[in-house]
C-alpha cells in the first residue's frame, strides 16, 4: 500500500525520514526531491564534480565528435581538466535530500513529469530497498540538451508499506549512507588505490 501525504509528512518530518524536510514538496502520494550539486559523467566515474548547474546533451554527431576529441586528448595529456570540455550524455546525479527508508517500507524514484516533458530521461533503476539511508543517485539522460540546476525538483519518491524483511538494505546493499553522486561500486573497486 502506498503512503499518502499525511503519512509521508509524519515519516519525513516527525520521524526525520527526509533531511531537510520541506512540507511544500508533498504531493498526494509522493514527495518531491531536488537535484543536489554533485554529479558524475558516467563515462568517467572517478571524477566527481560539484556545480550549481549541469548540462546534459542529446546524443548527436556534434556531441560525439566533441567527446571523441576530448577523450583522445585526455588519453594523451592525462589531465582531468580536459574532461570539463566533454558534453556528457548520461550523468549520475545526487538528490539534495537524504532519505531514511523505514525497514517496513520500500520506495520508488520517479522523474517528475515537467523535467520529462523538457527532455530529461531516467533509465529504469528506480527501486529503493527497505532500510536504505543516504542521498539517492539517479542516472539521467537527455532527449534534447537540457540544463539542471541544483535545487530543481527532478524526481518524486513513492513510499510503499511492506512487511518487515529479515534483512534490510544495510545488510545487503552497496550504497548505504552514500553522500553525493555515487558511481557503481564495481567501478569504484576497479580504480587504482592511492598510496599515502
Amino acid at each position: 500500500m502506498l503512503l499518502v501525504d499525511h503519512e509521508i509528512k509524519r515519516w519525513a518530518g516527525d520521524m526525520h525520514g527526509i533531511e531537510p524536510f520541506d512540507e511544500a514538496m508533498l504531493n498526494p502520494s509522493s514527495i518531491d526531491l531536488r537535484a543536489g550539486m554533485g554529479w558524475i559523467d558516467s563515462e568517467y566515474p572517478h571524477l566527481k564534480r560539484s556545480n550549481l548547474q549541469i548540462t546534459i546533451y542529446k546524443v548527436s554527431i556534434s556531441t560525439l565528435l566533441v567527446n571523441v576529441i576530448v577523450d583522445t586528448l585526455y588519453k594523451i595529456i592525462k589531465t582531468d581538466k580536459l574532461l570539463y570540455y566533454r558534453r556528457p550524455t548520461a550523468v549520475l546525479l545526487s538528490t539534495f535530500e537524504s532519505v531514511a527508508i523505514p525497514i517496513n517500507c520500500s520506495a520508488m524514484i520517479k522523474l517528475k513529469s515537467t523535467p520529462c516533458r523538457e527532455g530529461l530521461g531516467h533509465p529504469i533503476a528506480d527501486w529503493v530497498d527497505n532500510g536504505f539511508m543516504g542521498q539517492l543517485t539517479l542516472m539521467v539522460t537527455a532527449n534534447k540538451t537540457i540544463t539542471i540546476s541544483a535545487g530543481d525538483r527532478i524526481c518524486q519518491l513513492v513510499i510503499i508499506r511492506t512487511k518487515t524483511p529479515y534483512k534490510t538494505y544495510r545488510d545487503t546493499g552497496h550504497y548505504y549512507n552514500q553522500i553525493g553522486a555515487t558511481a557503481s561500486w564495481r567501478q569504484n573497486e576497479e580504480q587504482p588505490k592511492e598510496h599515502s
